[in-house]
């Protein structure tokens, strides 16, 4: 009787439960800040390379901060391989444009996230890029934890003084 129990009421609650843990994960946690800048959700519709994507909204994103080998330097072709195992094309991504490190060869600059991940750090953190430190003091993420290089520079710069 239990059992009988079990699987006419147990079971179907189980699949509704499974259902809506799937779709909360699927959504992306990560929100902008209200700073001016444009902030979107879009779709990856192709890798260019470790720190450059396209997305469905046809823009071109540079990662802000972040310098990843070309696709010809030696680790290049594993920083783009890098970023397609995080986020391959056809995933959900929210772009968070810089408000302060301007627009690059008509590529917007901003922070990715996608699948719970900062791209930008990402690389950083797993050391397929580095901080391109000359965009240090023009930037809105200079405060996050993957920038912390900046802050050598900014330490540099103030003994300098």
């Amino acid at each position: 009787m239990i059992l009988t129990r079990l699987s006419r009421y147990g079971i179907p609650i189980l699949l509704v439960v499974i259902g809506i843990i799937l779709m909360s994960s699927s959504e992306p946690s990560y929100s902008c800040v209200d700073d001016g800048a444009e902030c979107y959700e879009g779709t990856i519709t192709k890798i260019i390379d470790g720190d450059t994507i396209k997305t469905n909204t046809n823009d071109t994103i540079r990662f802000s901060l972040v310098s990843a080998p070309e696709l010809s330097e030696e680790g290049g072709m594993e920083a783009k391989e890098f970023i397609e195992s995080i986020c391959p094309v056809g995933s959900k991504i929210i772009v968070d444009e810089d408000n302060g490190q301007q627009k690059s060869f008509d590529k917007k600059m901003a922070q990715v996230h996608c699948n719970e991940k900062s791209l930008n750090a990402a690389l950083i953190e797993n050391n397929y890029g580095i901080i391109d430190k000359q965009f240090c003091y023009d930037t809105e993420f200079i405060d996050e934890s993957w920038t912390s290089a900046c802050d050598i520079e900014k330490d540099q710069f103030l003994i300098g003084k």
